[in-house]
């Protein structure tokens, strides 16, 4: 049976209450039932697996709040990891994660790290970790909130407490637009080309209108002084004004009188410590932008070995995967016909046990590492490119400052040793004057080049979201066809469960329709939902249980090939209706040419399912009940 991605499979649970196991169970792949009288605890156990996984729940049973620990083992994609999860009347407690089996990770005090539920900066979060894993695309809605572990849980779990007419379990604060981008995402709708190009299309209109921003004002600015209009106008009015102030020099030059003036020394301090602070912040401003641009290039080349080394420890994962399901008939050295018959996880030339999945395991979660590596990495390359682009835009000023302030102390020590007449000093007011005016036209010079820098980016920018927007349209037809698709899969083994529900309901069995509303948290049948409530619970459970072997077929799909399932009986259905939906599913389950997992709870088990191929555990009651508290 080949696997198809994401895959993802409850291997075992456990339930501690302190150091003494409560409740503790081993889960396989195909159909696990958990199976039971009313009141014996098997809610509780579907409940707990829930809150394991990563689920928010705290409506606790006094006997669960006596347990301190719920510990999931789980294949993910072909890796093996546990999770540990504390027990407390509140819900968001975060979630302890172990790299290999739970075995080994209890005989472990050091190598488990804890993630909260929600990200922050300086902390990925459960749900970040889990998306990866499963090879999650991250998901924002529209109105930026993150898609959690939690919203992809509400659609493979199928609890009791929610509406009957809930597709997804329900929540108090639940958004419409959060429903939507989950059910795209497992569905397979979400397309993350599109989304990233969306995502970019977003950033680039921002960077946009910040640029078009920016160059009214500049040009505002300019207009306001109404005095130049080009580039060249305003140097060569530079031009005659230096030529100007070194006329005034050589005149002052030439009419100083050979006296020594009282403040000059007062003067020349006061100006050499001018000069002195700008050449220092001129060379400290050089040397960071040195530094800057050598971290820059070696930021880079570190991210580049980060994004080859991620991507042949992609391809590795991925070959041995394909590699592993391939059949092998004959021996590849004399060609002799292989025996059909082997034990399970044995090699199928050598006869020896397969290793464990350690080697898939150790390679996701090396993968993990080096994708959170190249987050910080890119976030920090970020930080210097936006650091290097001040200091470059800041540079041409200073420089004309430090020049500035060299000039007028030259100048100022050329003549500080004479006394000036008015006429002198006059002479001075008007060098002044024409510095001022020189400082002035270079600062507007230099807006001017930042004026065509923004023009030039503006362009740019433009042709980005041309390209962008057509990238979009093309993805949005592609999106179209899979979800078009997924929904006619949907809806034809929906229409399947419910003609195989016998006489019950007779809009059941000529259903020609059966949709799904995630913007609603509904479904109907050819439009309509008033049916009695057995009815009703039956029908839920079809739309779900459709969606779930929808994914068996479509390899698009990103449902992770796992049901889980507290509703089979509720709102007075009967035994015999119970039992043959349980039937139904198990008989779709062996059809299936995908591994799959499945896990329900029932008081009503059909005595030809109650064996160990498909039960899991003792059969509970009242005297034996889950929870050993």
């Amino acid at each position: 049976m080949r696997k198809l991605s994401p895959y993802l499979m409850v291997r075992r649970l456990a339930v501690y209450s302190g150091s003494q196991v409560a409740y503790e169970a081993e889960f396989h792949t195909g159909v696990n039932i958990i199976r039971g009288k009313n009141s014996s605890g098997k809610s509780t156990v579907m409940s707990l697996l829930f809150y394991g996984l990563g689920g928010d729940y705290a409506r606790w049973t006094p006997e669960v709040l006596r347990c301190t620990n719920v510990y999931v083992e789980l294949e993910v994609n072909g890796a093996v990891l546990s999770l540990n999860r504390e027990i407390h009347g509140g819900a968001a407690q975060p979630v302890n994660l172990y790299w290999g089996p739970l075995a080994d990770g209890l005989a472990s005090t050091v190598s488990w790290t804890q993630y909260p539920l929600r990200r922050s900066e300086s902390k990925e979060s459960f749900s970040q970790v889990m998306f990866r894993a499963l090879l999650f695309p991250e998901v924002k809605t529209e109105d930026e909130s993150n898609i959690t572990i939690h919203q992809v849980l509400r659609l493979l779990f199928i609890d009791q407490l929610s509406q009957p007419f809930s597709l997804m379990i329900d929540e108090k604060f639940d958004s419409p637009l959060t429903r939507r981008a989950t059910g795209d995402l497992l569905l397979g709708v979400f397309d993350n080309e599109l989304y990233n190009a969306q995502l970019l299309l977003r950033k680039v209109k921002k960077d946009l209108e910040a640029q078009t921003s920016q160059y009214k004002s500049l040009v505002a600015i300019l207009q306001a002084a109404e005095q130049f209009s080009s580039l060249a106008e305003i140097k060569n009015h530079i031009a005659v004004m230096q030529g100007d102030v070194e006329k005034l020099n050589a005149q002052i030059q030439a009419s100083s009188p050979l006296q020594v003036r009282k403040q000059a020394d007062t003067q020349l301090a006061d100006l050499m410590k001018g000069v002195t602070a700008s050449r220092t912040a001129l060379s400290t401003a050089i040397q960071n932008l040195e530094k800057l641009t050598f971290d820059i290039a070696d930021s880079k080349d570190f991210i580049e070995t980060l994004q080859h080394r991620i991507q042949a420890l992609t391809e590795s994962i991925e070959t041995r995967k394909i590699l592993g399901q391939l059949p092998i008939s004959q021996c590849p050295h004399c060609l002799t016909s292989l025996a059909r018959e082997r034990a399970e996880n044995h090699c199928v030339l050598c006869a020896q046990p397969l290793p464990p999945e350690a080697e898939q395991t150790q390679a996701m979660r090396m993968r993990q590492e080096l994708e959170f590596q190249l987050r910080e990495s890119e976030k920090l390359l970020t930080g210097k490119i936006n650091m290097s682009m001040k200091l470059q835009a800041a540079l041409p000023e200073m420089k004309t400052i430090a020049r500035q302030q060299q000039r007028t102390y030259d100048k100022f020590l050329d003549t500080a040793q004479s006394t000036r007449d008015e006429k002198v000093d006059q002479m001075l007011i008007e060098k002044g004057k024409l510095e001022k005016e020189i400082q002035f036209l270079q600062r507007q010079l230099a807006a001017m080049d930042v004026l065509d820098e923004h023009r030039r980016r503006m362009v740019e920018l433009e042709v980005q979201v041309k390209e962008l927007n057509e990238v979009i349209e093309l993805r949005l037809k592609a999106q179209g066809k899979n979800s078009q698709t997924a929904y006619n899969s949907i809806s034809q083994y929906a229409r399947h469960l419910l003609k195989e529900d016998g006489a019950y309901e007779e809009a059941f069995a000529d259903a020609k329709q059966v949709t799904i509303d995630f913007n609603r948290n509904t479904f109907y049948v050819d439009g309509r939902q008033n049916f009695s409530a057995s009815s009703v619970v039956y029908l839920k459970n079809s739309v779900l249980y459709a969606i779930f072997f929808a994914s068996l077929e479509n390899d698009f799909f990103r449902y992770p090939r796992l049901i889980m399932c507290d509703n089979m009986e509720d709102k007075g259905m009967q035994e015999a209706r119970s039992q043959n939906l349980q039937r139904t599913i198990i008989e779709l389950s062996n059809q299936a040419k995908v591994e799959h997992q499945i896990i329900f709870s029932t008081s009503m088990i059909d005595a030809s399912l109650d064996i160990d191929a498909y039960c899991i555990g003792d059969f509970h009651s009242k005297e034996n009940k889950t929870l050993k508290v």
